[in-house]
């Protein structure tokens, strides 16, 4: 097969095929990732609001207890996604609130 050029370009033709397969899939993954983020720092924001931070003493969530509740790297991840989403954002005494 790899004695010929034809051989050699269909070996080509599959190799990137396949490249572009795992690179999708890939991306895939991370869209899912984000989305479940998403879905579990909205969450907890929801959650806290109601159970912890029904006062007047935040204007919504800090985010410490956002990390406490679901970890640093999924609040972290999730906090960025949603912000550049503009599906939350920072009051002035830094809590997070949902805008959607």
């Amino acid at each position: 097969m790899l004695d010929s050029p034809k051989g050699r370009q269909e070996l080509a033709d599959e190799l990137d095929y396949r490249e572009d397969t795992i690179s999708n899939t890939l991306s895939d993954l991370s869209r899912c990732d984000l989305i479940y983020k998403e879905r579990v720092v909205k969450n907890t924001i929801i959650s806290l609001l109601e159970h912890e931070y029904d006062d007047d003493l935040y204007a919504g969530v800090p985010e410490s207890a956002i990390r406490r509740r679901i970890g640093d790297a999924t609040a972290s991840s999730g906090i960025e996604w949603l912000e550049q989403i503009n599906a939350i954002e920072r009051a002035t005494d830094g809590s997070f609130v949902l805008t959607a």
